[in-house]
């Protein structure tokens, strides 16, 4: 300090030259070539122009996760091709229903499968079983029934298939 309490530093000019090194680390969050993608189709409602057609690949485009969107309006469909490590399709859905447009499920590409499950001993076994079903993307509905042993459950055939259901059961009881 100087003779009327100011800082010498406050003198000193503001960018000068350093000897040490700074490192920058990048993360890009864009999906990585080794992973797999699917593809999801399903019906856009309230798509009456190419505007409409273009918010919508614009925005889902830049969701992290999604390789490519194509949206037809004549036909009201979008096709979406993904990363499922990185997002599923309720993500999708909903990241579009929150732009505006009615997202309808394809029922003709839905599989029901019938599992028979034994050592269910009260409705929180059949909870927490239909919960990890649920939770299996691809899955649009599963119901458990603790009386009758048997899950009852609507899946879409190109996410996921029984395999892979019977292996979030089995989870349940790891």
């Amino acid at each position: 300090m100087d003779k009327n309490g100011k800082d010498d530093h406050l003198k000193a000019p503001l960018l000068q030259q350093s000897d040490s090194s700074v490192s920058v680390t990048m993360f890009s969050s864009s999906p990585n070539k080794t992973m797999k993608t699917r593809t999801a189709m399903f019906r856009v409602g309230n798509v009456k122009c190419s505007s409409c057609v273009t918010s919508i690949e614009s925005a889902l485009g830049k969701v992290t996760g999604i390789e490519s969107v194509t949206v037809s309006a004549l036909q009201g469909r979008a096709v979406v091709k993904y990363v499922p490590e990185l997002i599923n399709v309720k993500a999708i859905n909903e990241a579009t229903e929150y732009l505006g447009f009615q997202v309808i499920e394809f029922p003709e590409d839905m599989v029901v499968c019938h599992l028979r499950i034994k050592g269910m001993l009260c409705t929180s076994c059949s909870g927490s079983i239909e919960h990890a079903l649920l939770m299996v993307d691809g899955v649009k509905t599963a119901v458990v029934s603790l009386s009758l042993e048997e899950a009852k459950i609507h899946f879409d055939p190109t996410l996921t298939n029984s395999d892979e259901l019977i292996q979030a059961i089995a989870a349940c009881w790891l």
